[in-house]
């Protein structure tokens, strides 16, 4: 064992073969890659539009819409993100060891600084396998809290799945 450990590229791939790695950063903290066949930047302002077959990705989280805004705010970090589809969809999985998360909504608002989305209009989020739909939905990423807000056009539908009984 000694004499393999001489050699650094063993060593390293021994490293990652038995899990002695890096934690990975949170979504938050990753990248964000954003693919579109058409971008429109106001450095006056600070907004990017993407338009027309829009991809983004951030760790685990991934998106799909036909438009996407970026607002940037005086520090230069993004207060907002608006992404509009018929509907717009996204999904994250910040535990590899549940599931992933699926959403999708006409409109999905995420606040980076809140680390929250609000999903707008025929809103959906299933997690853990349990599904929630309404016209308006807040879910916050750290917490995993989620809330419906009112709407007098739609209410609110829970499906929740049973509890798997070991027998």
């Amino acid at each position: 064992m000694k004499s393999l450990l001489k050699c650094p590229i063993i060593a390293i791939l021994l490293c990652y073969s038995l899990g002695f790695t890096e934690p990975t950063k949170p979504d938050a903290e990753q990248p964000l890659k954003i693919e579109s066949a058409i971008v429109e930047f106001n450095d006056q302002n600070g907004i990017a539009t993407y338009t027309d077959n829009v991809v983004a990705n951030q760790g685990s989280r991934h998106l799909t819409a036909d438009k996407l805004i970026i607002y940037r705010g005086k520090n230069n970090k993004i207060d907002m993100i608006i992404a509009i589809g018929k509907p717009a969809h996204f999904q994250f999985q910040p535990d590899p060891t549940k599931p992933i998360s699926f959403g999708h909504a006409d409109t999905i608002k995420h606040f980076p600084n809140e680390d929250k989305v609000c999903l707008i209009g025929n809103a959906q989020l299933e997690k853990d396998g349990n599904i929630i739909k309404g016209h308006f939905l807040t879910y916050f990423f750290e917490s995993g809290l989620l809330r419906s807000e009112p709407s007098p056009q739609k209410r609110t539908t829970v499906i929740l799945k049973p509890k798997q009984t070991n027998q």
